[in-house]
């Protein structure tokens, strides 16, 4: 389920692309983890990005010899457009530039100064008339149209796309996921679908204006786990001295906008753990004395040391009841009985 997906291709002669995905299943709620690595290899235009999963449903009979195939339910979960801000729909999403990318209005301007000094050298140059500049265009790969060799590298870009949760999806039904299901009658299946719609120039067009659209869609096999399936739930506790952590409430579901409800508190119950155990048992936790001192004589451990042994300790040391005051080893010595035993033999002998 952590493993990556990495889908790395070349459209036509126009684009290499690295798509990773981090991981092979994801919880409802959750996000996943998009990188996307475009190269350019000519003037392409990629016109933006969209995110969809596909839910496909079979339905078997216990004999297996009938099946019903629902429609596949496409859901949108993210659409970003070239030249435009993420909409509100998809605030719960994260979309960043690592490399290259859009340029902002002031890069855009200070670029195409650049390009129209160059263009006028290179007129003056060849005894040429000066080309005009092309019209600003919206590309999430830059403005690769004004023929500047800082623009030709590849752009890298990171989403993470939110998964709708339960809540979400009690609010619109066009939003309902069902979790993943491998079973004699029901067989439930998703995909991750990315669309990166993308112009080129057409070949046919001698005045080179002209320019053809095409759609590159990718489609990859996920796992939707269902909402409670997340690391805090499937993966072992970190041990600490606080045994009896408090948790105050408790959510409905393993959403993250799920609601809280509030709950008893484990240090409570610890608390009247301790207080049951003592009434039955005759209070078994409280620290005993060791049986090497007198009555009158104090414990070796400082009282601030036997507290933080009492407060780090588990409910189930209240049952095996342990002697948390060890006995000096030195006065546990016993004498030797060796010499008087030489003493008496030798008098037997004289």
């Amino acid at each position: 389920m952590t493993e990556s997906m990495l889908i790395s291709r070349q459209w036509q002669d126009q684009l290499y692309y690295d798509i990773i995905i981090s991981g092979k299943g994801f919880p409802v709620g959750s996000k996943i983890p998009i990188t996307f690595q475009l190269t350019p290899l000519a003037k392409v235009r990629v016109h933006g990005l969209k995110v969809f999963v596909i839910e496909s449903i079979e339905y078997w009979s216990n004999d297996r010899t009938a099946a019903r195939k629902a429609s596949s339910r496409k859901i949108l979960l993210l659409s970003k457009l070239a030249g435009r801000t993420l909409a509100p729909s998809w605030a719960f999403s994260n979309l960043r530039t690592i490399r290259g990318g859009e340029l902002s209005p002031e890069q855009r301007r200070e670029a195409r100064e650049m390009a129209a000094r160059q263009r006028t050298a290179e007129a003056s140059r060849q005894k040429i008339a000066v080309q005009p500049l092309p019209e600003p265009s919206a590309n999430l790969l830059g403005d690769l149209d004004l023929g500047l060799e800082n623009f030709w590298g590849p752009t890298e870009i990171e989403v993470d796309v939110q998964i709708p949760t339960c809540g979400m999806m009690a609010r619109n039904e066009n939003l309902k996921l069902d979790p993943e299901c491998t079973w004699r009658n029901v067989n439930i299946r998703h995909w991750i679908q990315v669309i990166l719609p993308t112009s080129r120039l057409d070949p046919v067009d001698l005045t080179g204006t002209k320019r053809r659209n095409f759609e590159i869609s990718i489609n990859l096999p996920f796992t939707l786990l269902h909402c409670r399936a997340t690391p805090m739930n499937i993966y072992l506790p970190t041990y600490s001295d606080k045994i009896c952590q408090s948790t105050a409430c408790q959510s409905i579901c393993g959403c993250p906008d799920a609601l809280k409800i509030p709950t008893e508190s484990s240090t409570d119950y610890c608390t009247r753990t301790l207080a049951g155990v003592n009434l039955i048992s005759g209070d078994r936790s409280s620290p005993r004395r060791a049986a090497h001192l007198a009555s009158g004589q104090q414990n070796p451990r400082s009282s601030a040391e036997i507290a933080v042994v009492h407060d780090s300790q588990r409910p189930i040391h209240v049952f095996i009841g342990p002697s948390l005051n060890l006995p000096i080893f030195d006065n546990n010595i016993a004498q030797s009985s060796l010499p008087n035993s030489l003493t008496k033999y030798s008098k037997q002998g004289s």
